[in-house]
């Protein structure tokens, strides 16, 4: 008997002929999820529903949660609903609503309406709520239910944080902290009295209990004058957090307004009472607006940023004040001496974005405006500062500590990115060359562990630099085994104008001199644009993007490479090393890449054309070892069927089991045939999905704009969407993907098995 018979044959025994049989048909419809259509469970909405689906999660538990901010309860429109039900049989279990007329409880706003907490329990923001009794509009309101039970009833002080004025807009704005608790932002709160409009509050809740009834200073933080627009929250890596309140009035022992403060709150127990100089960092000066923004670190220690702090004699000098993240700073004043400060009126230190977080606590301050001591103005600095704010406290920014630059507005343009371990690099986008004098040409400064490139200016001999004006070098991305790639959309060929170049540095030396083709991935025409988007893989590779590369005569097809993170690659685009399109204005990868958790990638395309039917969308598995060459085609790509179907136009979600969902807003269903119905195609990240996008392998809306939301239960291997359009929320169980392709490969065995031992090979 064969090796491979008596596989069989041990298979067989083992499962014998009844299991062996659900097997095989168990394989025959689960390994190819697109064979037949998709088994859905459709719940509908109940009546008086106005977009049932238009939020649609998962609980921890397998429960799931759907909105309704339409929701009308009899004659009273939009009060809004949040439904819980049963992951296991689809019941309701517990329905919130609102009361008042436009309450719409659950309304997705900047955040969504819908928030889950890490302990299973879910947030139901309301910004819109009305208090009935008196009637007050737009209190607002921020809901903890619990994950088993939910919310039953209507919103209420009884059961809600809520504000206590009109338009507090409670629940606008809430964030949650890395110990799971969350934090309230209500900046244009009122002090209930009214004679403190826009004073501002923020609540600290536990994720277990929550917060009920009105925000007051007894149990939030709060301002004490009109317009202090208390604060902005930001968590840190440690559960704690500090609230910036830039607009803050230092009102002792003489009115200072917009002076800011900068307050530290515990993670476990918050912050209550009204902010002063006793309890915050604070400004000394009218518009000093100290705690502009602050940010968390590494290590949980975090930075306040004040780049319009004013020193003695020095106006807009800038400060940036290091802090503990379990102690906070010390309440009081910003001073030089707790600080890095500018030398110059005008420096503005810190102005620009955020300080960079680096491995181990330590940090880069960026500011664009400093100047050069009997120079130029405005060349800008970057500095290096040690954990715990070494080096930078009590010190001012200068040329000794500092990369600085050399021509007004070097640094007006420019990015810092962390690389390697605790190296980084300086994109200069606005880097004017001193000595060829083109003017944007870009540069790209190494700075390693040991130097932080202290003492320098960037030129040529130490930077990665454009040859040209307006080769704007300077976008850099990060590999995950420490080296990086500089991607140049605007770099120029000699006459050739926005070629565009990807250039692969190594994350212990860097790169320097001039971008070019010798040491660069470069396009081949004027617009290729090689480097649009150059996209990190978790296995250490990378992809680089070209949406408009032209493929000889035919224009802005559209390339994407698959590159080694540890050679790169050189050379210029071309069907035998990346993913093209196949007729002009293709744009292939234009709308970029998603990078899978499994190192693996996804190309999107929404403007492509499928012979002669115009915007189809195409969306194309990569692997994340060997990438994806050749023509965009059905054979590899999952495409859409109608002209303007656009497929992923909505955007590609991935999940961390590394399947991912494609959404598809305009795409038409073609039974009865209805325009812009939408689609949700579920992927599996491990081989691709690929063909046509319909109801055998999607879920497909049955009027126009009828998907709303999408979510993804990876544990139990199933996905819900919302279909607000149509008040429906649909349950698809999918197979795991490993296992539909483990069956598929063992049937395969069987079969190859028994045609060998019968002669058939």
């Amino acid at each position: 008997m064969t090796d491979m018979a008596q596989l069989e044959a041990r298979f067989i025994r083992a499962l014998g002929p009844i299991a062996l049989a659900a097997f095989v048909l168990f394989a025959a419809f689960a390994a190819p999820p697109n064979a037949a259509q998709l088994a859905q469970t459709s719940i509908q909405g109940p009546t008086g529903s106005g977009q049932f689906g238009k939020r649609v999660v998962f609980l921890p538990s397998g429960d799931f949660v759907v909105s309704d901010p339409n929701y009308d309860a009899g004659a009273v429109a939009d009060v809004g609903a949040v439904h819980l039900y049963s992951g296991s049989d689809f019941s309701l279990i517990a329905t919130l609503t609102g009361s008042t007329a436009f309450d719409q409880i659950g309304v997705d706003g900047s955040d969504p309406g819908i928030r889950v907490l890490s302990n299973g329990n879910y947030l139901v923001r309301s910004p819109n709520w009305d208090q009935p009794t008196p009637l007050i509009s737009n209190v607002g309101a921020l809901t903890l239910c619990d994950g088993s039970t939910g919310c039953s009833g209507v919103v209420s002080a009884a059961n809600s944080a809520v504000g206590s004025s009109a338009s507090d807009g409670v629940g606008a704005l809430v964030h949650v902290l890395a110990n799971g608790n969350y934090v309230i932002q209500a900046s244009a709160w009122d002090d209930p009295t009214g004679a403190i409009p826009d004073a501002g509050a923020v609540r600290f809740c536990t994720a277990s209990v929550g917060c009920t009834g009105p925000l007051s200073n007894a149990n939030s933080l709060v301002g004490s004058r009109a317009s202090d627009s208390v604060g902005f929250p930001v968590p840190l890596t440690n559960g704690n957090y500090v609230v910036v309140s830039r607009l803050w009035d230092n009102p002792s022992p003489n009115l200072r307004a917009n002076a800011g403060a900068a307050t530290f709150c515990s993670g476990t127990t918050g912050c209550v009472g009204t902010i002063s100089s006793a309890n915050s960092l604070v400004g000394t000066s009218a518009e000093d607006q100290m705690g502009e923004r602050a940010v968390a670190l590494i290590d949980g220690s975090y930075v306040v940023h004040s780049s319009l702090w004013n020193g003695v004699g020095l106006s807009d000098a800038g400060a940036t004040t290091w802090c503990n993240g379990t102690t906070g700073c010390a309440p009081g004043p910003v001073t030089a001496a707790n600080s890095l400060t500018g030398a110059v009126a005008n420096d503005q230190v810190g102005s620009s974005a955020a300080a960079t977080p680096l491995p181990g606590g330590a940090y880069t301050i960026h500011s664009p405006q400093v100047d050069r001591p009997l120079g130029d103005s405005d060349v800008g600095a970057v500095t290096w500062c040690a954990a715990g704010g070494v080096g930078c406290t009590g010190a001012t920014v200068t040329t000794a500590n500092s990369l600085v630059g050399t021509i007004f507005g070097d640094l007006f343009r420019s990015v810092v990115v962390s690389v390697g371990s605790g190296a980084f690099t300086v994109g200069l986008k606005g880097w004017d060359d001193p000595v060829s004098l083109a003017a944007n040409a870009g540069a790209v400064t190494y700075c390693s562990a040991a130097t932080h490139c202290q003492g320098m200016t960037p030129t040529a001999a130490n930077s990665l630099v454009g040859a040209s004006s307006f080769d704007n070098v300077g976008d850099v991305v990060a590999l995950s085994n420490g080296n990086y790639v500089v991607g140049s959309i605007g770099w120029n060929d000699g006459p050739l104008n926005d070629v565009g170049a990807a250039t692969f540095c190594n994350g212990t030396t860097g790169c320097q001199g001039p971008v070019s083709p010798g040491n660069s991935y470069t396009g081949l025409t004027t617009g290729d644009q090689v480097g649009g988007q150059v996209g990190a893989l978790s296995n250490g590779n990378y992809v680089v993007v070209a949406g408009s590369f032209d493929n000889g005569a035919t224009t802005n097809v559209g390339a994407v490479r698959h590159c080694s993170g540890t050679s790169g690659c050189f050379g210029t685009p071309g069907a035998g090393n990346a993913l093209v399109g196949t007729t002009a204005a293709n744009f292939v990868g234009s709308s970029g890449i998603v990078a899978l958790p499994n190192g693996n990638y996804l190309v999107r395309s929404p403007s492509f054309d499928d012979g002669g039917i115009d915007n189809v969308g195409a969306v194309t598995w990569c692997s994340g070892t060997g990438g994806c060459t050749g023509a965009v085609s059905l054979a590899n790509s999952l495409l859409g069927g109608t002209a303007f179907d656009q497929i992923s136009d909505a955007g590609v979600t991935a999940f961390p089991d590394d399947s991912y969902a494609v959404q598809s807003s305009l795409f038409d269903n073609a039974t009865g045939p209805v325009a812009n119905a939408g689609a949700y195609t579920f992927g599996n990240g491990d081989a691709g999905t690929t063909g046509r996008v319909g109801v055998d392998n999607s879920v497909v809306g049955s009027v126009a704009s009828d998907l709303t939301s999408f979510d993804y239960d990876a544990p139990r291997a199933r996905y819900v969407v919302g279909r607000g359009g149509s008040n429906r929320a649909v349950i698809v169980e999918v197979p795991e993907p490993a296992l539909a392709a483990a069956i598929a490969a063992a049937v395969a065995a069987l079969v190859t098995a028994r045609r060998r031992s019968r002669g058939g090979e």
